[in-house]
């Protein structure tokens, strides 16, 4: 992990765990806490090939579904016109 990104483990590090100096502690104890990161941590979802988290996906495509039931209640909709991108 730290290979692939330094500066996102110790973030992560530093805002679940309150630990600022990986360094200070023991590989094994490092290495214990990172695999219990949560999953839509910075170094997680660079891990996973990520680019957000899997809320805000899941919320723009309810969005996108709610404006297309929207849309087909209007006039335009029923008649299949200007449908929205």
């Amino acid at each position: 992990m730290l290979k692939l990104d330094r500066n996102a483990l110790i973030c992560d590090m530093a805002e679940t765990y309150h630990i600022y100096d990986l360094k200070a502690l023991p590989v094994t104890t490092v290495a214990l806490l990172a695999c219990g990161l949560r999953e839509n941590s910075r170094i997680m979802q660079k891990i996973n090939g990520m680019k957000m988290p899997v809320n805000t996906i899941l919320l723009a495509h309810i969005a996108d579904r709610l404006g297309i039931l929207i849309w087909q209640n209007t006039k335009d909709g029923q008649r299949g016109r200007n449908r929205p991108e």
